[in-house]
């Protein structure tokens, strides 16, 4: 690799002025900016473990190239720009791209600007975000982060930072984690994981300035296991039933969307707003009036109501709700709930089953009456609280019916069981039945590990609830840990050597810890 040792000046820069072009290396060096230009327009720009980057007095550097890689240090401040443009041609202006920041650290920007083109992505896959001190321009299309790396890896907003030019809408916004830090009033730029739809949640200036506030938007169920982050699972039924004067009672919440919400650090009131999707017509949300902000509280476990008696301010797409958090840190989720009761579109008339002797399930419910119903679901619990999708059936759409779905691999112990219909415009209902079986399979015989050996990807299979996968090196130490709500998860195993493994499997209900011994191989 070529390495340009930065020439600091202090010459004006614009479209006549073509700065040098190289590729950025910073092998071994540590190189300070101090009011010059520096640029690269082809291949990455590269900042190792052994090197650094400082850049101050409002020195410039021009990111032409479309990968910046950053494993060591390097910090932009004092009125410092970092512009992010082209597509690495050696042609001035260079044309519209899209760019990538990528790399194990978090670089801080003093004044940022993602110029490389309107519709274009800027993709921010570093491990642990990147930092704006003082201002962000959005001039580009979408800009994402790993969703799965939640708040660190987020586009993160120090103390006062802002952003400027996020004016486009649906076609400019974060797909995926937006942090603010700080006492500062806050309009986060989130939308859905689509592509297509900008939702923001506004928050009132926090208490103080450690405050740290990480969001993210999701279309989809917060109940379903979507949410990464959640504290228990996010029935849509576990409502809290207040009796405080001027708090409606939620009769349900909305699995059309929720604001994933990730309190760092802080214990602030705030009043919050947030931008709702068209709901008209969906899931007997009908009645703005009747709409209600609700967040997943932590402690209890249940859906609380947030805005008192008032509701939305109508019920086309770019409407507002709005409440209150009285206290940032006890909430893991904002969603849409209602205050209006939506009845079942089916008549279930009988709900029952049984366990055989291989840990098997046996669920079988009739209907009498079924009217736009789109699925039928069983959901498993190990406490009969926290429950979790476990199988879907199709409806006969033949008015009436008889339907089974068998369950394998449920842990040892109480298994409890409750049906979930969901209707063709989105809205989901429960039988008020909820069944009690007794699994006599032991926990650890449930839990399968298939193929193994394996070359790309290993399935975990016999798991119910939550449950904390973290595979181990020969030497005990954590190479990755992926948390889920699923029956069954596939890891990714392509990044490891050839070579013996063990995953520990942790459920998260009653932190039971089971070992499988893993063999990777081409």
């Amino acid at each position: 690799m070529k390495i340009l040792y930065p020439i600091l000046s202090a010459l004006g820069f614009s479209a006549s002025v073509v700065p040098a072009q190289a590729q950025f290396y910073l092998g071994g060096l540590n190189n300070d900016n101090n009011a010059g230009i520096v640029s690269y327009y082809t291949d990455s720009a590269i900042v190792p473990p052994s090197g650094s980057y400082t850049a101050v007095n409002g020195a410039m550097t021009i990111h032409g190239g479309k990968h910046l890689h950053i494993d060591g240090p390097y910090t932009a401040g004092s009125g410092s720009i970092d512009s992010l443009v082209g597509d690495g041609s050696a042609s001035w202006p260079p044309t519209d791209a899209i760019k990538t920041i990528s790399g194990s650290i978090a670089p801080t920007l003093a004044i940022a600007a993602f110029t490389n083109g309107v519709g274009q992505a800027v993709d921010i896959t570093n491990t642990n975000g990147v930092n704006i001190a003082t201002s962000l321009y959005f001039g580009n299309g979408l800009t994402t982060t790993v969703r799965s790396n939640s708040n660190t890896g987020a586009l993160r907003f120090l103390d006062n930072a802002v952003y400027t030019n996020a004016s486009s809408g649906d076609a400019q916004y974060v797909n995926g984690y937006v942090s603010k830090i700080g006492n500062d009033a806050f309009t986060f730029p989130v939308g859905s994981q689509a592509g297509n739809d900008l939702r923001t949640l506004q928050i009132s200036a926090p208490g103080t300035a450690t405050d740290h506030i990480s969001i993210a938007y999701w279309s989809g169920d917060a109940s379903s296991g979507m949410d990464p982050t959640s504290t228990g699972t996010q029935s849509l039924t576990a409502l809290n039933p207040t009796g405080t004067a001027g708090v409606d009672r939620l009769f349900s919440v909305s699995p059309l969307c929720f604001w994933d919400w990730i309190a760092i650090s802080g214990t602030s009131s705030l009043s919050i707003t947030v931008s709702l999707p068209g709901f008209s017509g969906n899931g007997g949300y009908t009645n703005a009036a009747n709409m209600r902000l609700t967040g997943w509280n932590t402690n209890t476990l249940q859906w609380d109501n947030l805005s008192g008696n008032t509701g939305a301010s109508g019920l086309a797409e770019g409407s507002t709700l709005s409440g209150t958090v009285p206290d940032i840190s006890l909430y893991s989720a904002i969603a849409i709930g209602n205050v209006q009761e939506v009845p079942l579109p089916v008549n279930i008339t009988s709900f029952t089953g049984n366990m055989d002797n291989s840990c098997n399930a046996r669920l079988t419910w009739e209907t009498a009456r079924e009217l736009n119903v789109a699925e039928f679901a069983i959901q498993y619990s190990a406490d009969g609280r926290q429950f979790t999708n476990a199988g879907t059936v199709a409806p006969g759409h033949s008015g009436t019916g008889t339907y089974t779905l068998t369950l394998s691999d449920i842990p040892h112990g109480k298994a409890f069981f409750r049906l979930m219909v969901k209707d063709r415009d989105g809205s989901i209902a429960y039988d008020s039945r909820v069944l009690q079986l007794q699994s006599n399979c032991e926990g650890a015989a449930a839990i399968a590990l298939w193929p193994n050996p394996a070359k790309d990807a290993v399935t975990v299979s016999g798991m119910y609830g939550r449950h904390t996968i973290a595979v181990l090196d020969i030497n005990g130490r954590p190479l990755r840990t992926v948390v889920t709500d699923n029956s069954r998860e596939q890891i990714d195993i392509r990044h490891l050597s050839d070579g013996t493994y063990l995953l520990r499997i942790t459920n998260n209900s009653n932190n039971e810890v089971i070992y499988r011994k893993m063999v990777k191989q081409q």
